[in-house]
């Protein structure tokens, strides 16, 4: 495919047209703001859906967005003018970024922004599965008030599975609440995980021996689901597991099972396979009085959005720099 010759605002008697970027997302205004004071020519439109940003992407020089819509080979092919896809949040699963790349297209994130955020998540999660608060809230709100015994977290075993910002995040306040913290990832981190007194176990271990298990790892290369039947099998009896890394690393029907049998006692997620879910297997996992589900808020607090939108304006900031050295060279 031919694309276009880029122009910008501001580099002299060559200048055509703006930098235009369309975003798709709700995001902090502060990146709004950059990106106008970089010259970039916006059209906000929250909400947008696949159709329409098929239509339209042809305008634009740029994408910016959150983890709502997949940006596939068919967006990218429509976007015949686009250099730039900007993810608004840690994760670009959702952006195919190796055909991204294929076509020249900078894919630029903001890594890191949302740990504490997701991380305090984690542990509100966690807490509320160990103590029943929101089955509690629901029947005391219903009419119904009695007390059910809780367990505390001080003692218990928290398996993470990805080791990243996040779950370094997480294992650093479980470790202040007294839990014995116990590691997995793609990458060897035995000496990081030494180095905070923790343990590097591989995850035939981490699931035998964790009373916890919290999901933070990327789903990046299509890997399949770190919680499977064959995972499930190894897990103590009522383990409590906890998502809010991709719906796609817990498998739905090994979850659904797994609660159904009892050797799963709670499971906390912050990610759906369909947002809102739809699937019937699906609305009966939300359904399970075993399952709290939230609406993929881990990055949405006034400060991670805020740390969001500075961090990718930044890292955008140097991709739309990079463009236009090119465009003069």
């Amino acid at each position: 495919m031919q694309i276009e010759p880029l122009y910008s605002v501001g580099t002299g008697a060559g200048i055509k047209r703006s930098l235009t970027a369309v975003v798709i997302d709700n995001v902090d205004n502060s990146l709004l703001d950059y990106l106008a004071k970089k010259g970039v020519a916006v059209d906000y439109v929250p909400g947008m859906n696949r159709d329409e940003l098929i239509r339209k992407i042809g305008a634009y020089d740029m994408l910016v967005g959150r983890s709502r819509l997949p940006i596939d080979a068919q967006i990218i092919d429509a976007g015949k003018r686009l250099r730039i896809i900007g993810r608004a949040g840690v994760g670009i699963e959702n952006i195919d970024t190796a055909y991204a790349g294929t076509r020249g297209i900078r894919v630029v994130n903001a890594p890191g922004a949302a740990t504490q955020s997701v991380a305090e998540l984690v542990v509100g999660l966690m807490v509320s599965s160990s103590r029943g608060t929101f089955s509690d809230t629901s029947r005391i709100k219903g009419g119904r008030y009695r007390k059910d015994l809780g367990i505390e977290l001080a003692g218990k075993t928290i398996g993470i599975i990805g080791f990243g910002h996040i779950g370094t995040r997480v294992a650093q306040l479980c470790s202040a609440i007294g839990m014995d913290v116990i590691v997995n990832d793609i990458v060897d981190m035995h000496d990081k995980a030494q180095r905070m007194g923790m343990r590097f176990l591989d995850k035939t271990r981490l699931y035998d021996e964790s009373d916890v298990i919290s999901l933070n790892l990327s789903m990046e290369g299509n890997r399949g689901p770190v919680i499977d039947a064959a995972a499930i099998d190894l897990m103590k009896e009522g383990a409590i597991v906890i998502n809010t890394a991709r719906a796609a690393a817990v498998d739905m029907k090994s979850i659904h099972d797994g609660l159904t049998s009892g050797k799963v006692g709670f499971y906390a997620t912050d990610v759906l396979w369909h947002e809102p879910p739809k699937d019937p297997l699906e609305l009966d996992i939300v359904n399970n009085d075993k399952v709290i589900v939230t609406s993929h808020i881990g990055a949405n607090t006034k400060e991670a959005q805020a740390r969001v939108a500075a961090l990718a304006a930044n890292n955008i900031g140097d991709a739309i720099d990079e463009l236009l050295i090119e465009a003069e060279e």
